[in-house]
Order: structure tokens, then C-alpha cells, then sequence
């Protein structure tokens, strides 16, 4: 309100000639910083004149001058080369102005005030005049509840025509997006969105497609369509059984080479890579006792899931704050273990690249410390992989730090490289543990031969074994391409987070309302951008991403910068357009000297590094985890076929093909895999909420859902990643959950990340189970809301090869009201007079069943999962479930 107040005096009221200057420039200087953006520098140059003027006046004015000391940025170059520019680098913290701050939290209360006036109509609507939309909406079932459930109806599905487009053409620089509709008014956010047969292009600033691998050129696609056409997409099992082909071994030997490491383990997605890599690597097999992980505060959600489910101890340190970082390994080698006892080993992870705030991770500084403190580093390459560096090396080569000084790299394949998949390399000690342990690798279905055929033809294309100098040029192109972007953007006004030569780049609107109408505006002139809200990013500090592309040219650029500007002049989002000449130069140069100082900053590698004092008397375990003696057999099975491509002469009982849909495609299936490659390329570089949904995707949905008599099914990119995303999406804290002692680890991984009750029985034994429905939740209700009982079950156990008894099961869901989840991934497609399933087989319609969990990758041969139920159900899960919302289609 102070701020407000000066705003006006200083614009309506000029100072006369008797005012008093020390008291005007107070004025002054709050309109200022209550207009626009003010950095470290700005608060603390303008800091002098509150100050003083604040002592005149007394303590009445202290809490204000408290509010705007707190605003200002922490951090800085006050103690420039402190402990070698640790201090001086420290990463800003993001602030606003109080203005911002109060027409942010405004837009907040209008969408709330909207969202109550809303409700109130709509169960007015229901109570009065009965129609089926509010009817509908008020009998709904809800997957979340109080603010969450508030939040989700009322706040995201106003804006939520800015999420899920879906696109109609190939990732290109420029794409066509589908046109959707649904009525306007108040009640609009209750109904649904209609594809119409209207398409927008529009310039591609959505997608993670940095190198343009993804669609038709003259290498990568070419070699996938021969692949696709001559073995289908389906591997036949996981790498241990049978799975393995030669492309994943010729695959693996070009990324260990492309990386300069002893071996390399490639999988079907990214997201699963950090999920299922990570237990292994964190010794899961012991309970993961004794290792302490040190994570970036802004680690993707692949990262998060993987170490909690390694049961490692974590511990979050400040975004790329190396001092915090410092602190935490001083912590964990001086005083161990909570009780005394020393950690086996402390592992560091960080992010190549951010994909949230675009910047890098300072890994010079990360590799001196972690060798300082006899740590070991995991370093997430899935943005920066073949977006940086001269030959598309990663960060590793931007930043001058030698491969052997990282011991766990991961990279995904589903952005550059413009396909799906990722990787993990390392030594071939780390590697061949990973193969015998990870379930990545002994219980996901082998990567896809045509994605493993496309990275291989990427790589090589970077490496300059095909196409020449092409890679090299690629990646030229690309770095100019965002290094363009970015500075225009900057001159613009814009608030711009990220570094020079990052391809993402982000720009802070602090508005939800500015957020969907900045993405709204540029849909309409034929510029397609993702926009980042809460609770992904907190709450104020909304955004809007750009991803550059080597496809891009400069007039495309040019314009949709020209755009743009006036979108951010039209929408009020240009914060620093008021900034002082002499700021923007001292930015700029602080920029570009925080840009030298990732490059040349002091590196200690593993063997010059002197050893911290507090690290000096501790020895910590060997990285790749200790094999477990009772294993030894099934170990070194598992490590051999892994590594040894199957001959595909001999009859393998190994593998699941019971249509034969590996073995003899079926004529339409190659007819569709040709049509689709040629519409939509070979990737889509982004995840379904983000222009990754496409035509085949809501054809699929709606075929399943036609299939099995649904309302609705919602598709996953992978079968590893389907069981673990239901479950925690649909489980809420306090629920019961029923599983059968033999579930496979799908679902058992699910549940871990979820905080439920778990009663584990064996589903044939149907006293325990009605035992277990009978006692219901241990609290019966939770903060409002009533507690749920699941009854989670598999039509064909993996582990037995038994049949659920599935009749009984639903009868007694049906009478003590639980909800069953069924998971059909070896029986779709195999049990029933037409492949429905168990509930097919049993005579039982899929309605009566609340979630059916499905595979594409056993006895259809394809790639992916689904989860179909009623409506609600499956929308709630394009919101909660990660291997949706964080994973690339």
C-alpha cells in the first residue's frame, strides 16, 4: 500500500521548490522500485536515501524498511574471489518488486473470488435446475481434496486451454497445432475440450528438439524405418531375458566411445533411466543404509522418485550453491550418520542443464568438491547431451571437465537425438552391477530397436562418422540460434533466467492470469510456447520457456522476437524495460564473467585434489554397490544376457509374443508405422502436456477406450513407468491399500512412492482379504476427507503365472465400497474370446472394474501403457502422474 501511495504522490504531485529533497527522493525511489524490477545493485545503490530518510522519521518506519531489505536479492560479489569464487558466484535469489508482488497475489484473489462464485452457481445449477453438466460436476468423484481439489478445478482448468494441444504434424521449426474448443462463460472450466478439424501452424519454441534429429532428414530416420519395418518396435522382454539385440550392444559401445567411459546401459525412456537406475546405483537391494545423497534442490522429478525408492538417506542443498554444497559434505564426512557411525560413501547429483530456470550446473566447482570430500558424482545430462558443447558432448565439454572425473553420467535420448530412450554410463564395474540389479534392466522391456537404431545414427551424425562436418554445424547453429534469442529477449525488457549458450531459456511473468494470457496471445499470432505454473514452479514465480532449435532461421527468430515484445509490452510483463543503461552494462558484464568463471574456474581432479581436512580419516565403500552372495548365480546369468545379443536362430521361451506380432508383423501395423513417421517424424521431443500429444496418441486413447467399453484411458510412453504413475497419483496419504504378496515390482515401486497403508495378503486367500476390507484405513477420515481402500490386483501374476480370482474380488469391493485397480499388462491382449483381458475371460464388464492398467509392449508389441477407468479418474492422472506429465510421449 506505502508503495502504491508513493507511486501516485511522485506521479500526480511534481516536487515544488520547497520540498525537501532527501524526503523526495524517499518518494522517488519507492515508485521506482515499486514500477519495476530492481536487482542487488538497484536496492543497494537507492539504499542510502531510505535508509536515512527511515532515521528521520523513527521506529514507526522500521517494519518497512525490514520489508524492503528483505526483497532485495541475497548473495552477490561482495567478497569477490573468496575461497576461489565460491561466495562471489553464489547463485541470486528471485525477487520481485512490491508492486508485482501485490498485482501477483491480486490475480491469485480474483482467480479464487472467481473460483468460490463458480462453485456456488454450479451447485445452485445442480440443485435447481438439474442439468447433467453441474449434476455432473458436484456428483463427481474426487481424486483430491480441499485446496487441491479447489486449485485443480478452478485455477488450472481456467487456463487449461494453454496445456495438452495437441499437434498434427511433425516437430519441426514450425508445426500445426489442432484447435480445440469449448463453450465460454463462468461454467466454462466444466466442460471439455473438443478437437476441431481447424489447425494453427505455429513456430516451434515449445519442443526439446534442439538438433532436429526428429524428423525426416538423411540418416536417423531412415535407419529407424528400416528397423521399425524389418523387427517391429517390441524387443521381445527385458535385457536379461532375451531382450537383448545387437543395435542395444552396438548402441551402448558408440555412447561409452562418445563419452570416453569403459560401458554404457541403454533403456526405453529417459524418466525411467533416473527412476530405475538410481535404486541400484544407491544399493536398494541392502535398503540403501548407510548412503547419504546430496541433490540440487531443482532436480527433475526422475531423480526425486529414483532416490526415494533407494531408501538412501537425501539431502537437499540450495539450487548450484556451492557453499551450501561445501557445508553439506562437511556435515556428512565430520559427523556421520545420525549416532556416530560413518556413511559407506556420499553421492552428489546434479543436472547438466535445468530445464526449469535454464542455467548450468557450476560442475567445475562440484567436481573439486566432491574430490575434496571423497564423494562420488551422478551427473544428469537429458537437457545438455547434444545441445552443448562444439561436438554435442554435454556440459562435460562446454565446461572443460574431463569424463573420467564424473562417475555416473546419464543422458536421455528423447530430446537432441529426437527420439525416446536414455542411458547411463560409467565404468564396466558400475555398468555390469547396474545390468544384474537395476530393474531398468531385469525388469523393463528392452529399449525399442528402431529408437536404439535412431540414437545410434544421431551419435554418429555428432561424432562426424556420418554426414561430415553435419553434427558439428548442428551444433553451431544451435548455439547461435539461442545465444540470439536470448539477448533480444533480453533488450526487449524481458526478465530472462538461463545461461549464455543454453537453449533454454526462460522468462519470469509473475502472473497467473499474464501466464495464460501471454501463451494465449502468442497461439494466436502462430507462436507455440510452454508456460510453467504452480505448483511445478512456486507460486509467484510463473514462466514461460523457450526452446531454441538448430532448425530455427534467423528470420524466424527475428520475427517471433518482434512478436513477443509486443505480446510482453501488451500483456505487462517487461519488469526490467525501465532499467538503467549502466545496470544492463554491469549485468551484462557480471553475466559474461559468471559465464568465464563456469569455464576456467579452478578444477582438482581426483588425483591433484588435496584431500579436506575433515575428509582426511574417512574411507568410503567402493561406488558400484556390493553383490549379494546368494545372488551369485542368477547374477551372472543375468550380467551374460544382458550383454549378449540373441541369435534369433533357436527357439527362445524367453520371450512374450503370444500373437506374434513380434516374430510377423501384422501388414496394417507396417502400413501405420510408414503413415506415422511420415505426419509426425520419429519424436516428439516433449511431454503430452507440452505439444507432445499428437493425433496417433487421442486415436490410441480412444480406440482403448472403445476396446474395453471405458470412458476414457490415458496413454503412458512406457511400461515401466504405467503401474508406478497410477498408484501414486490415485493413493492419497492415509489410504489402504490391499496388494497381493506376489505383486511384481511395478506396482511394489508405486506404492513405495506413496504415503499409504499397505495390508499385504495373498488375493487367493479370500478370508484375509475380506479381513483387510473389513478393517478399512486406520483413520477413517484425513483432514475432511474420507479415506479410500484399494484392492490392487494382477489378472495374470508375473511371478506365478496364476489367474486373480477376479469374481470374488469384485464382489467384495462392491460390498465394503473399495476401489479395485487391475492390472491386465500380461493378460491384454491374451485372455478373452477377443484379447480384452481376465474380465473378459470371466464375463465381467470393465465398468465394474475402477482402473484397468494395461500394457503396449507383451502381446501387442509396441511401446507403452495405459490406465483406462471412468473420466475422472484418468483426467486426475494427466495432472498427478509423473510418467505423464515429466516424461517425453
Amino acid at each position: 500500500v506505502g508503495c502504491c501511495a508513493a507511486a501516485i504522490i511522485a506521479t500526480y504531485f511534481p516536487p515544488g521548490k520547497a520540498s525537501r529533497p532527501r524526503s523526495w527522493a524517499m518518494v522517488t525511489a519507492l515508485r521506482d522500485f515499486a514500477v519495476s524490477e530492481k536487482r542487488d545493485s538497484d536496492l543497494e545503490a537507492q539504499w542510502p536515501v531510505v535508509s536515512s530518510w527511515t532515521a528521520s522519521v523513527g521506529s514507526i518506519c522500521e517494519p518497512h524498511s525490514k520489508l524492503l531489505r528483505c526483497g532485495s536479492r541475497v548473495g552477490g560479489s561482495k567478497n569477490a574471489g573468496v575461497k576461489a569464487g565460491i561466495e562471489r558466484f553464489e547463485p541470486e535469489k528471485l525477487t520481485m518488486s512490491l508492486w508485482v508482488k501485490i498485482c501477483a497475489y491480486f490475480g491469485y484473489f480474483l482467480m479464487v473470488a472467481l473460483g468460490v462464485l463458480r462453485e456456488f452457481v454450479a451447485r445452485m445449477c445442480a440443485l435447481l435446475c438439474r442439468d447433467n453438466l453441474t449434476r455432473g460436476y458436484v456428483t463427481r468423484e474426487r481424486w483430491s481434496s480441499g485446496w487441491a481439489d479447489f486449485y485443480k478445478q478452478h485455477m488450472y482448468k481456467f487456463i487449461a486451454d494453454c496445456f495438452n494441444r495437441p499437434i498434427a504434424s511433425a516437430p519441426d521449426a514450425t508445426f500445426d497445432v489442432i484447435v480445440r474448443s469449448r463453450p465460454a462463460g463462468l461454467l466454462a472450466p466444466l466442460h471439455d475440450f473438443k478437437c476441431t478439424e481447424e489447425v494453427q501452424t505455429c513456430l516451434n519454441l515449445a519442443s526439446h528438439h534442439y538438433l532436429g534429429f526428429g524428423i525426416e532428414d538423411e540418416f536417423c530416420v531412415p535407419e529407424a524405418r528400416a528397423e521399425a519395418l524389418k523387427v517391429g518396435f517390441f524387443s521381445g522382454g527385458p535385457r536379461t531375458e532375451g531382450g537383448t539385440l545387437q543395435i542395444h550392444r552396438d548402441l551402448e559401445m558408440e555412447v561409452a566411445k562418445f563419452l570416453s567411459k569403459g560401458d554404457a546401459l541403454v533403456l526405453g525412456t529417459g524418466f525411467a533411466t533416473n527412476s530405475t537406475i538410481l535404486p541400484a546405483l544407491f544399493d536398494a537391494q541392502a535398503g540403501g543404509p548407510g548412503i547419504l545423497v546430496l541433490s540440487d534442490a531443482l532436480n527433475h522429478r526422475s531423480i526425486v522418485e529414483g532416490v526415494r525408492l533407494s531408501g538412501a538417506t537425501v539431502r537437499a542443498f540450495a539450487h548450484n550453491s556451492m557453499s551450501a554444497l561445501e557445508s553439506e559434505l562437511k556435515r556428512a564426512v565430520k559427523d556421520g550418520q545420525p549416532g556416530g557411525t560413518p556413511w559407506r560413501k556420499v553421492f552428489i547429483v546434479v543436472e547438466g542443464i535445468y530445464s526449469m530456470d535454464g542455467d548450468f550446473c557450476r560442475l567445475r566447482e562440484v567436481v573439486t568438491l566432491k574430490n575434496r570430500y571423497k564423494a562420488y558424482l551422478y551427473l544428469d545430462e537429458a537437457n545438455s547431451i547434444g545441445a552443448v558443447g562444439t561436438t554435442g558432448r554435454g556440459v562435460t565439454e562446454l565446461l572443460g571437465v574431463p569424463t573420467s572425473e564424473i562417475e555416473v553420467m546419464m543422458g536421455s535420448f528423447s530430446k537432441s537425438f529426437g527420439g525416446i530412450g536414455g542411458y547411463v554410463a560409467a565404468s564396466c564395474e558400475v555398468i555390469d552391477t547396474l545390468r544384474k540389479h537395476a530393474p531398468g534392466s531385469i525388469f523393463a522391456s528392452a529399449m525399442s530397436p528402431p529408437l536404439a537404431a535412431h540414437a545410434l545414427s544421431a551419435l554418429r551424425v555428432l561424432a562426424g562418422a556420418q554426414g561430415g562436418s553435419l553434427g558439428v554445424n548442428k551444433m553451431k547453429s544451435l548455439r547461435d540460434n539461442a545465444n540470439f534469442f536470448r539477448t533480444q529477449l533480453i533488450k526487449e525488457g524481458f526478465k530472462v533466467l538461463g545461461d549464455v549458450d543454453s537453449p533454454v531459456i526462460l522468462v519470469l511473468l509473475h502472473h497467473p492470469w499474464k501466464m495464460a494470457s501471454f501463451s494465449r496471445e502468442c497461439f494466436n499470432r502462430g507462436i507455440a510456447v510452454a508456460i510453467v505454473g504452480y505448483p511445478v514452479v512456486p507460486v509467484l514465480y510463473e514462466r514461460v520457456r523457450f526452446c531454441i532449435s538448430a532448425l530455427h532461421t534467423r528470420p524466424q527468430l527475428e520475427q517471433a522476437i518482434k512478436q513477443i515484445a509486443e505480446i510482453g509490452r501488451t500483456v505487462g510483463v517487461l519488469y526490467e524495460k525501465a532499467l538503467p543503461a549502466t545496470v544492463m552494462s554491469a549485468r551484462a558484464a557480471h553475466g559474461a564473467e559468471y559465464a568465464a568463471w563456469l569455464r576456467e574456474a579452478p578444477l582438482e581432479t581426483a588425483t591433484a585434489a588435496p584431500f579436506a581436512e575433515e575428509a582426511q580419516a574417512w574411507r568410503p565403500e567402493p561406488i558400484a554397490p556390493m553383490a549379494v552372495q546368494a545372488h551369485a548365480a542368477i547374477s551372472k546369468a543375468a550380467l551374460e544376457a544382458s550383454k549378449t545379443a540373441r541369435s534369433g536362430e533357436q527357439l527362445d521361451l524367453r520371450l512374450f509374443d503370444p500373437l506374434s506380432y513380434m516374430e510377423r508383423p501384422a501388414a496394417a501395423t507396417q502400413l501405420a508405422i510408414e503413415e506415422t513417421i511420415r505426419v509426425f517424424g520419429f519424436g516428439s521431443c516433449s511431454a503430452r502436456g507440452f505439444y507432445g500429444s499428437t493425433r496417433s496418441h487421442l486415436d490410441l486413447e480412444a480406440k482403448i477406450s472403445e476396446f474395453l467399453g471405458t470412458e476414457s484411458t490415458i496413454a503412458y510412453p512406457a511400461g515401466v513407468v504405467t503401474a508406478s504413475s497410477v498408484l501414486p497419483a490415485l493413493v492419497q496419504p492415509g489410504d489402504l491399500v490391499i496388494l497381493d504378496t506376489e505383486a511384481h515390482l511395478g506396482l511394489r515401486t508405486g506404492l513405495r512412492l506413496c504415503k499409504a497403508q499397505v495390508a499385504w495378503v495373498s488375493l487367493e486367500n479370500l478370508e484375509s482379504v475380506e479381513n483387510s476390507l473389513a478393517k478399512g484405513p486406520a483413520q477413517p477420515k484425513r483432514g475432511g476427507r474420507r479415506q479410500r481402500t484399494f484392492l490392487v490386483a494382477e489378472a495374470l501374476v508375473q511371478r506365478t503365472g496364476r489367474l486373480a480370482p477376479l469374481r470374488e474380488l469384485i464382489r467384495l469391493k462392491e460390498k465394503y465400497g473399495a476401489l479395485l485397480i487391475l492390472d491386465e499388462s500380461l493378460s491384454f491382449g491374451v485372455l478373452g474370446a477377443t484379447g480384452r483381458g481376465l474380465h473378459e475371460k470371466d464375463g465381467i464388464e470393465a465398468s465394474r472394474i475402477d482402473a484397468v492398467i494395461g500394457s503396449l509392449e507383451h502381446a501387442v508389441a509396441g511401446v507403452g501403457g495405459f490406465c483406462a477407468g471412468p473420466k475422472s479418474l484418468v483426467d486426475h492422472q494427466r495432472l498427478a502422474g509423473s510418467g505423464y506429465c515429466f516424461t517425453c510421449s
